[in-house]
């Protein structure tokens, strides 16, 4: 037996805030895209990540973004709910595209 964080299913160890070291995440958890050790409340605001229910797990957001609704596929279309400002993303108002395009000025 293997006491782990309570975010844990399973686990290799006991883990830490920013590193939970499980093997499977507990119910109403999911893991990070990037880091599939790191389990987080599925409801938890993750910077830069949205929680795909289907693979119960937070997915990256465009890079573009500081949140976003879903995988953006380009810089056209990268489903921010709010740019990435900190990295030099701003809001473009563009009529043709249907949602928030960000942009950073050094690589648009």
């Amino acid at each position: 037996w293997r006491e782990c964080s309570e975010a844990c299913k399973t686990c290799t160890g006991i883990g830490e805030e920013t590193d939970t070291l499980c093997e499977e995440c507990e119910t109403d958890y999911y893991f990070l895209e990037e880091k599939t050790s790191q389990c987080e409340l599925k409801t938890k605001a993750i910077p830069k990540h949205f929680p795909n229910d289907d693979a119960k797990e937070f997915v990256l957001c465009h890079e573009a973004c500081s949140t976003c609704s879903a995988k953006g596929t380009d810089s056209q279309n990268t489903k921010c709910i709010a740019c990435d400002e900190v990295n030099g993303y701003n809001k473009k108002e563009l009529t043709s595209a249907p949602n928030l395009v960000c942009y950073n000025e050094t690589t648009a």
